[in-house]
């Protein structure tokens, strides 16, 4: 996928079994809203593998992402949100039992900070390395470019 957007929706209705540590699969693309005329709330993306966002444009983006995850055991389910290999927000659920629990947050990242010496900016979502292994589950990340410049 590679395209200029104002909104990008990556979906995965059958996320397989993941370990500790590794990316949590994006899916593939289910919504885009293409530019527009005089728009300048535009940016470029591409994937790789179903598991990483490239954004190739300074902005502030807000990157918002719901999943329902299914562990076989009890424990904690851990996310982390990773921009360019760093953990910048963790979401964690601490679940009684097996089964499949919701886990959902919203992050505002700004790309000033990293582009264009750091180009492309990468964004992906991996499990946390203490986390409960993961059986299968669904998930929908958007991104959406909120100010330009």
């Amino acid at each position: 996928m590679n395209g200029v957007y104002r909104l990008l929706q990556l979906v995965n209705t059958a996320i397989g079994a993941v370990t500790p540590g590794a990316a949590i699969p994006l899916g593939v693309q289910n919504k885009a809203v293409e530019t527009v005329p005089n728009c300048q709330n535009t940016f470029t993306a591409t994937t790789t593998a179903n598991n990483v966002v490239y954004i190739k444009e300074a902005g502030l983006y807000k990157v918002t992402y719901t999943a329902y995850l299914t562990v076989g055991a009890a424990g904690d389910i851990i996310v982390n949100l990773q921009v360019n290999g760093v953990t910048v927000q963790t979401a964690t659920v601490t679940v009684a039992a097996a089964g499949t629990y919701l886990i959902t947050f919203t992050y505002i990242t700004s790309t000033y900070n990293y582009l264009p010496a750091n180009a492309p900016l990468a964004v992906n979502v991996q499990l946390g390395t203490t986390s409960a292994a993961l059986t299968g589950g669904s998930s929908v990340m958007q991104f959406e470019r909120t100010y330009v410049n």
